[in-house]
């Protein structure tokens, strides 16, 4: 039996809600503020490499290394237009897709989000209203707002602005 079927399957800890989270850390054998720690590297400071979480125990650490992943959503296409338009379509999970649209402008640049499958505003540039109006679950919401953050400081690889369909 090879070396992959054996092991067990990483959490991805992008996503899980509070109540999650500890309950993943309390598997491993540790405390509850453990996630809290967690959480605030995630959520608050975006960092998505588990051995940069440096206040988090080496030990800990480590079983995270072993258990758990930052798993960003993944570009399924990725297009520019020539007014510097940005569209995205992402998958966080094998069963629904959805659009992420940067729109630059001089002084800001503006960052829809889909929250959900499908849109109700049905706005020209975007095909996710074609899919229906299906909302996107807290735990993939949190994903791609957190996965953002993460992949615009990821290895230019795994970045959203990559050029062609990745995963990270």
């Amino acid at each position: 039996m090879s070396e992959a079927a054996t092991a067990p399957e990483r959490t991805n800890l992008l996503g899980l809600e509070r109540a999650g989270m500890e309950s993943f850390v309390q598997t491993l054998g540790s405390q509850p503020f453990r996630a809290r720690q967690l959480w605030s590297w995630l959520y608050k400071r975006g960092e998505g490499r588990i051995d940069a979480m440096t206040d988090l125990a080496k030990a800990f650490r480590a079983q995270l290394i072993e258990r758990a992943e930052v798993r960003v959503p993944e570009i399924i296409t990725s297009h520019e237009s020539t007014d510097g338009t940005r569209k995205w379509l992402l998958r966080a999970d094998s069963k629904q897709a959805f659009e992420m649209v940067f729109i630059p402008e001089p002084d800001r640049g503006t960052l829809c989000i889909s929250s959900q499958v499908g849109c109700a505003m049905d706005c020209s540039f975007c095909s996710t209203a074609q899919q229906g109006l299906i909302a996107i679950s807290p735990r993939r919401r949190s994903s791609v707002r957190c996965g953002s953050r993460i992949a615009s400081s990821a290895p230019p690889a795994c970045r959203i602005s990559a050029p062609s369909p990745t995963s990270c």
